[in-house]
């Protein structure tokens, strides 16, 4: 069993005294998860999280982190379950419209750790609930499916298989 480290940080804690650099002294594998949640994004074109409450996390081990993480820290947050919920990371210094990542497996959660070294010790993840709202990942990947696989004929088979017929 992995032991975590990480606490929820209390409400009544100014964010803005916490120094991140002296709390970490030099751990670069420790960060913060900033967590929006209980909101709703609006619609693209300058979008925002309304509604919703931020609440912080310090001691994350990029090392231990997983969605599994995640999820036992939405639950100390008060969710009872995942079901219905989306996790969404911010490319940190970037904005809403268009550098909103999933946060779903495995292969999500190294991406976040990328940017980890770099960020001022801050890494933000927005909780959506219901249908995601969030479609400018899903631009991108169908974008990029489509140019790598443009042999791909529209009955689902592609001339590769045709040939062997």
């Amino acid at each position: 069993m992995v032991l975590s480290l990480w606490r929820l940080r209390s409400r009544g804690e100014e964010n803005s005294k916490v120094d991140l650099k002296k709390l970490y002294n030099g751990m670069r594998n420790f960060f913060s998860l900033q967590i929006y949640h209980g909101g709703m994004f609006t619609k693209s074109r300058s979008r925002r999280y309304v509604d919703g409450t931020v609440d912080y996390f310090d001691y994350v081990d990029i090392d231990l982190f997983s969605v599994h993480e995640l999820d036992a820290m939405v639950k100390e947050l008060g969710y009872v379950e995942r079901q219905g919920l989306n996790y969404h990371f911010l490319i940190p210094e970037l904005d809403l419209d268009f550098r909103l990542l999933p946060l779903v497996i495995d292969g999500d959660v190294h991406a976040l750790s990328t940017y980890v070294p770099t960020t001022s010790g801050v890494i933000s993840v927005y909780i959506e609930h219901g249908q995601t709202s969030v479609t400018s990942y899903f631009q991108t990947i169908d974008e990029e499916l489509l140019g790598k696989h443009s042999d791909v004929i529209s009955d689902g088979s592609s001339e590769e298989d045709s040939e062997d017929d």
